[in-house]
């Protein structure tokens, strides 16, 4: 049996539990997203990371896992 939203039930005793939730919304919202962002006046991406940013070492450093 399933319910209004879609998920599986089964009756235990006298009561319906709920197994699985098979619609539930994952990831990002895109346009979700983008509707939030026009309604700030957000645009475009601003500033791009800087190429020392790709480096993992800096972020070994950042994150203390290396010793100096």
């Amino acid at each position: 049996m399933t319910n209004d939203a879609g998920d599986e039930m089964r009756q235990r005793d006298d009561d319906w539990v709920e197994l699985v939730r098979r619609n539930h919304g994952g990831g990002i919202d895109f346009h979700k997203l983008e509707a939030s962002r026009r309604r700030l006046g957000i645009e475009g991406d601003g500033k791009k990371w800087p190429k020392e940013y790709d480096d993992p070492a800096l972020s070994r450093r950042v994150l203390g896992l290396d010793r100096e």
